[in-house]
């Protein structure tokens, strides 16, 4: 992929780091609905979500991990588990004794309609129904992920709201970042982490960074590691208080950064951008102010929360 290719698709569309926020709210409400219920992983469920789709048709195996973006060799490992279950049924196929051909049974069925129940409490946390910032969101994903993805029935917006969410989130997300990761050599948490420092130009606090991207603290502190073990970031410390620790791009973790920056917006305008309407590609150009607007009332909320628990130690 040429660089000046990549530079040039930058400049018409830039993907910044606000339009991955969505992907990861989806991602984070989906992962406490599942862990609550201990029974399927998130790729499992994604599987689940196709072959439901498909209903009452059926999907081939290896159909699933294009469809998916994921190993072919992950969707064979998460297959026995559902089928365990009795949620799908693989028979081979009639023109390859080798190949696998898959549905899903009523009973996986069952499970996706009462998944649906609890996925909708989670995400009316997550995505609040009376908030028209969190609805307009809302609305436009579903709407360009159905675009993108056509195994997406359109009765499903009606029926399934959250499912299609999930669906149309990961339709999007998915290619930018195989692409990202593919192009870039570094694992997306860095590749998102050197795209925010890039963008400030400017030192920033792990937490805030964390906050900022919608990462686990954990995820931040082992990213900044490993971007500080390759020599991308320096750490700097607060001269007033010993426990800030900030970070900011080295001269060559700026050159990295850049590039890093100008792959991701490649892959937006070839995953994302190149695909839309004229009507959705206006939309979501407002959706950067939208999502910041988001983010500043989630850390408008949790600083109010914080100030609620103060103690006088006078």
């Amino acid at each position: 992929m040429a660089h000046a290719a990549m530079a040039q698709q930058a400049e018409q569309a830039a993907f910044t780091s606000t339009y991955f926020i969505p992907f990861s709210m989806e991602r984070n409400a989906l992962r406490q609905v599942l862990e609550a219920e201990g029974v399927l992983s998130a790729t499992q469920y994604r599987m689940l979500i196709e072959l439901f789709f498909a209903h009452p048709g059926t999907i081939p195996q290896s159909e699933l991990s294009t469809l998916l973006h994921v190993k072919p060799n992950v969707i064979a490992n998460a297959f026995p588990q559902l089928d365990t279950l009795m949620f799908t049924h693989r028979r081979e196929s009639e023109q390859d004794a080798r190949a696998r051909i898959a549905a899903i049974t009523p009973q996986g069925i069952a499970y996706v309609n009462e998944s649906e129940k609890t996925l909708v409490t989670q995400f009316r946390i997550t995505w609040p129904p009376r908030n028209e910032n969190y609805q307009r969101l809302f609305r436009a994903i579903t709407h360009v992920g159905h675009s993108i993805d056509k195994n997406i029935p359109p009765v499903i917006s009606a029926t399934h709201p959250t499912t299609h969410l999930i669906a149309a989130l990961e339709s999007i997300a998915r290619p930018i970042e195989e692409e990202t990761k593919t192009q870039s050599g570094y694992p997306i948490p860095e590749c998102r982490v050197m795209q925010r420092l890039y963008e400030t130009h400017m030192p920033m606090r792990i937490g805030v960074v964390a906050n900022q991207l919608m990462l686990t603290n954990a995820t931040a502190t082992r990213t900044t590691k490993a971007l500080h073990e390759k020599g991308l970031i320096q750490r700097l410390a607060h001269p007033h208080d010993n426990k800030a620790v900030y970070i900011a791009l080295t001269e060559r973790g700026e050159r990295e950064a850049l590039r890093v920056v100008n792959i991701i917006n490649y892959a937006g305008s070839k995953f994302f951008w190149d695909r839309l309407g004229e009507g959705h590609m206006i939309t979501f150009t407002q959706l950067n102010r939208v999502i910041v607007t988001i983010m500043k009332m989630q850390r408008q909320a949790q600083e109010a929360a914080e100030l609620s628990n103060l103690t006088s130690i006078d």
